[in-house]
């Protein structure tokens, strides 16, 4: 079992408040969030991961990225995959971190139908790198871009050969069943992402700051998937509180050690 550290936290912040903890957490993986529009940011991405010798995994850009519009940035977006896909070969990273759809939900059999083909294209070109892209239950009710419902998320996973991220903070701000998500992915989930929320706002808080029960989670995780990599990602703000990360970090180890 490996715990992870995502740097979504550290788009607006910067980098340098995460020194202190991958010091004081030896086997802290991180999560490599891409910014490609910030370069100062990337670089000292691209630094740390080289530098330090922990498990890493990989985030694609999602700013600006749309996958499940094929007319409308495609090429920008193709453009970020493909960015991604050198990082993780140069740093010998295997997984990528992917969100079928970012924009709001307007024509859903469309979209549905262009994210499965930018999928599988998007698959194939991984696949030849010896790379998965990882299906992450993206989206919330409250953006209106939760583009498939907690069935056909499930489904979806299901028609797609990709293994699977489970992000429970998605899940539950949509008010999914945590315990259906999981048991009818088991197979497949080889991530979660790891916050909390008011059951509404997608606000990526620490992990007893919400309505989700973090102790049912665990006994979930353990029953059906526990195999399965953590990654905490928190929101902007939380980056610049190192304290309540390793809260969270020191709670999460106790539950898997």
């Amino acid at each position: 079992m490996t715990l992870i550290l995502s740097t979504n936290t550290y788009i607006e912040s910067g980098l340098d408040p995460i020194y202190t903890l991958l010091e004081n957490n030896p086997d802290l993986g991180i999560e490599l969030f891409a910014n490609n529009q910030n370069e100062a940011y990337t670089q000292q991405l691209l630094t740390i991961a080289k530098q330090e010798n922990r498990f890493l995994t990989y985030h694609e850009q999602i700013f600006d990225v749309e996958h499940s519009e094929l007319s409308n940035n495609s090429s920008y977006s193709l453009e970020q995959i493909l960015i991604a896909l050198s990082h993780c070969q140069d740093l010998g990273i295997k997984d990528i971190v992917y969100h079928i759809n970012n924009a709001a939900v307007h024509n859903k059999e469309a979209m549905m139908k262009n994210a499965s083909i930018e999928l599988e294209k998007i698959s194939q070109l991984a696949k030849e790198k010896d790379i998965d892209i990882l299906i992450e239950n993206v989206g919330v009710s409250s953006r209106n871009n939760m583009l498939l419902d907690e069935n056909e998320f499930i489904d979806f996973c299901k028609k797609h050969d990709n293994p699977v991220l489970i992000d429970i903070g998605h899940v539950n701000a949509n008010q999914w069943n945590l315990e259906h998500v999981i048991s009818e992915l088991k197979d497949k989930i080889k991530f979660y992402h790891l916050h909390n929320n008011d059951g509404y706002h997608d606000s990526h808080q620490f992990l007893h700051e919400g309505t989700l029960d973090i102790e049912n989670f665990f006994e979930l995780y353990f029953k059906y998937t526990p195999n399965a990599k953590l990654t905490l990602e928190y929101n902007y703000e939380i980056g610049l509180d190192p304290a309540g990360i390793q809260k969270d970090i020191d709670y999460v180890y106790k539950k898997i050690k």
